[in-house]
Formats: C-alpha cells, sequence, structure tokens
C-alpha cells in the first residue's frame, strides 16, 4: 500500500523480510533556506501495522536512514518530583530514570499537569538526559501537579508519571495596559478610552469582571478589559487598572493621562466714569479668569448696546497672552464714543473661545453703563445730564477742582493734554472746556 505524495523523499514501513508494507511519499519545505541545521526534525502521522519491523527514510533511491524494531521495550521511572514537593518559583529540576534492555539509544518527552492529568502541557522533546531544569515561575500553580516522562527507543514507547502530586506556588495574573497612547492628554469632556490585557497562569483567560479601574482623581472608574470614560476630572490622573484571578492575586498596572480645561470667562467690566461727552473718550477695564488648568492666549473685545437695543460693532479688541491656569488678569481699554449717537449705553466684552473651549457662556459679560451726552453737559437737577451746559455743570467741576480721580468724581474729569482724553484730575481744561460749552442746549 502506498499513499502518493508529489515528492522525492518517502517513508517507508517494512516487514522483517524487508518488503514494503507501506510508503508515503513527501517534499521538504526548507523554511531557513541556505541555513545549515544538523539534525533536521519533522513529524509524520503513519498507520500502524503490526507486521512493521523497520522504518527506512528514502530520497529517490537512496536510503537515508533505518531504523530496526528491537524486541524489548525500555523501562522509565520519574524520580523528582515524585509526590509532595513544593515547587516555588525559580528554576526546579526533573529526574527520572531510563533503561533499554537492547541497549537502544533512548530520547524523552516531558509533561507537566496542574489539574491531577486532566490536561497536559509540553514542556521539552528529543531530551537525551535523565534530567531536566525547568522555570517554575511559567508554569500554572496549584497542589494538583504532575510530571509525566515519556520514553522512546525509536519504536516502542513508555511513560511513567509522579505518584502522586506535588504542589506548585500559584502565580499572580499579568495585566498590561494598552490602546492609551500615544495620545495621553485629552480635553475636558473628550472620551477616554481605556483598554487592558490580562492573563493567569492558572485561570487563563480572565473575565471583564476581573478587571477594575482607578484614578488618584477620581477614584473607581469601573470594570472591564475596556472602558470608556468622560468624566475625568481636570489635571493629571494616574490611572491604575488591577486584575485579580479566582484566588485572590492581583497585579496592576499604572499610567498618567491628564486631562486639560479650557475656560476663559470674563468676570467684570466697569467703566471709569458715567457720562461722556459725546466725541470724547472713556476708560473701561475688564477683568478676564481662566478657569482652565492651562496657560492659555486669548482676544478681547467690548461692544455697546443703546436703549433701544441697537448693537454697536466691538470698537476694540485686545490679544492677552500666557494667562496660567486658575489666574486672572485686568484689561484697560479706551473707548471712543467719536461714531456714537447720544443716548443710554450698556457696555459688554466678550473673549473669543480657546481651541479645546466648550462652555463658553461665560465669555460675555454685561457689566457697565454709560450716558454719552453733549459736552459740557455732565448734571441736572436730578444728577444726570439735562441736555444743557449751565451753572449746574460748572459748578460741579469747580466744586472738585484741583482733586485727582479719585477721590474727585470721574465724571468731572472732562479732558486732559488730549482733547477729549481724561487724565484723572479735574484742572483748568475741564473748567475751560464747561465754560466754552456754557449755554448750549442740546437741539
Amino acid at each position: 500500500e502506498s499513499l502518493s505524495t508529489p515528492g522525492t523523499y518517502s517513508i517507508v514501513l517494512q516487514d522483517t523480510a524487508g518488503i514494503p508494507v507501506f510508503t508515503k511519499t513527501f517534499d521538504l519545505l526548507w523554511i531557513n533556506e541556505g541555513v545549515v541545521e544538523d539534525p533536521y526534525y519533522f513529524t509524520m502521522l503513519l498507520p500502524d501495522f503490526p507486521t512493521v519491523a523497520q522504518i527506512s527514510i528514502v530520497n529517490e533511491t537512496e536510503i537515508l536512514d533505518t531504523i530496526i524494531m528491537t524486541p524489548s521495550a525500555p523501562n522509565i521511572q520519574v524520580i523528582s518530583p515524585n509526590g509532595g514537593e513544593l515547587w516555588d518559583s525559580g528554576i526546579q529540576t526533573i529526574q527520572w530514570e531510563g533503561q533499554d534492555p537492547d541497549s537502544d539509544t533512548l530520547t524523552y518527552r516531558l509533561y507537566y499537569s496542574a489539574d491531577y492529568g486532566a490536561t497536559w502541557t509540553l514542556l521539552a522533546t528529543r531530551i537525551k538526559d535523565t534530567s531536566y531544569a525547568v522555570d517554575a515561575s511559567a508554569l500554572p500553580g496549584g497542589s494538583l501537579s504532575l510530571i509525566r516522562v515519556v520514553a522512546s527507543d525509536g519504536f516502542h514507547t513508555i511513560s511513567d508519571q509522579s505518584d502522586s502530586t506535588f504542589t506548585v506556588m500559584q502565580k499572580a495574573p499579568e495585566v498590561a495596559s494598552i490602546g492609551v497612547g500615544p495620545c495621553m492628554t485629552y480635553n475636558y469632556g473628550d472620551p477616554v478610552i481605556l483598554k487592558c490585557w490580562g492573563f493567569d497562569p492558572e485561570d487563563g483567560e480572565l473575565p471583564d469582571t476581573s478587571f477594575s479601574w482607578d484614578s488618584d482623581h477620581n477614584g473607581p472608574l469601573g470594570t472591564g478589559r475596556e472602558l470608556t470614560i468622560t468624566h475625568l476630572n481636570p489635571g493629571v490622573h494616574n490611572i491604575t487598572v488591577t486584575v485579580t484571578d479566582s484566588h485572590g492575586n492581583n497585579a496592576t498596572d499604572s499610567f498618567a493621562v491628564t486631562v486639560e480645561l479650557h475656560n476663559i470667562a470674563v468676570t467684570n467690566v466697569a467703566l471709569t466714569k458715567t457720562v461722556v461727552g459725546q466725541g470724547h473718550s472713556i476708560n473701561l477695564t475688564i477683568t478676564v479668569q481662566n478657569k482652565g488648568n492651562t496657560l492659555e492666549t486669548f482676544n478681547v473685545t467690548f461692544y455697546s448696546t443703546d436703549t433701544c437695543g441697537s448693537t454697536e460693532p466691538a470698537t476694540h479688541g485686545e490679544a492677552v497672552t500666557d494667562v496660567m491656569g486658575g489666574s486672572s488678569t485686568t484689561i484697560t481699554m479706551m473707548w471712543n464714543t467719536s461714531l456714537y449717537e447720544k443716548g443710554n449705553y450698556t457696555v459688554s466684552a466678550q473673549t473669543i473661545p480657546v481651541q479645546g473651549e466648550t462652555y463658553t457662556a461665560d465669555n460675555v459679560l454685561t457689566d457697565g453703563w454709560a450716558i454719552i451726552a453733549m459736552v459740557g453737559d455732565i448734571t441736572g437737577p436730578d444728577g444726570w445730564p439735562d441736555g444743557k451746559c449751565d451753572m449746574r455743570d460748572v459748578g460741579l467741576v469747580a466744586r472738585y477742582f484741583g482733586e485727582t480721580v479719585p477721590p474727585a468724581q470721574a465724571n468731572c474729569d472732562l479732558t486732559g493734554p488730549t482733547t477729549g482724553v481724561p487724565d484723572g484730575k479735574i484742572d483748568m481744561r475741564d473748567i475751560g472746556l464747561v465754560a466754552r460749552h456754557f449755554g448750549e442746549i442740546d437741539p
């Protein structure tokens, strides 16, 4: 009988007379072409014929090797571990005795079982010595461990195993975080995907309930091999994943994640005075707070709205640089009223949202107001401009003459060396300006 497979090599099973009982042809696929290895090993499944007495390996007509069956099977006995031993992690030695009555050369295979022989794991093969060093730290632990040694003389195979169980120390599981990088910095509210890999020598693949995640800022985050978090607080987090096996052993892995909060808020808008002559200027101060946790650069603008609800476009903008997280800065701007009609105005300040800013409700604040009146009209019978420049206006300026602002009333500081631009003091320039418009009435 033969099994035809393309190739120049064949394995021939023969009886005691050398007559072929079965032939299988095959070819070789050289994995490392050009690399000489001696000896070469391969595995092939062959049928079991009771009349087979020898096996030959042939390349075309050349006999490469012949194995002849000898009468007796070898003897094998496991010496250690043979029951009751305790293996710690580290290098442990397996010992056995093997003899062959026919003086055949024996080779051995070693197997390990952690479950009283229900399953076996191959440790080594083609061993010619009668001892073998194994790293027990790589073996599943437990108190039901066995060693099996299989001996072969080329034809006959026999095995022996530990007479009773021995103990291998249980191992902690292994865990490693994956899938978080390369981006380890996120904006507040962005989803952070946490992933990990875990394995236990005794339990094998672990269920999702074995994995728990924690943050040193947020506390417990959840369980599972993969977790998506959108509620990490701003700041630098030390994220830790803990894996626990069925015996209570655990292992951890940690990494850092930075969550940035971008939030610029206008917290105050203040005008230096409440009455300004049409065409003159008024100073305003704007306070902006960086409520986030990163260094920010942003633009600040202001605009005004009259009593009819008409909003004038931003009259001035300013870039603010390098404001640290948690700090505030105050900007002073000048509002030139040359292009504005007389009337009552409210003033608003606005910051342009920075990159990554999602909450923008506090980017705008309306918190100041002023009356644009005719030049020289700063008061009237009720304390507010009455549409004419008269002795009330002259008297109010004269009352604070020689004083600075403050404590002098800022509305009396009408001008300075630059016409229409206040200079923080009440002097002859202010008296002269009111006098120049004395007697005028707003048409």
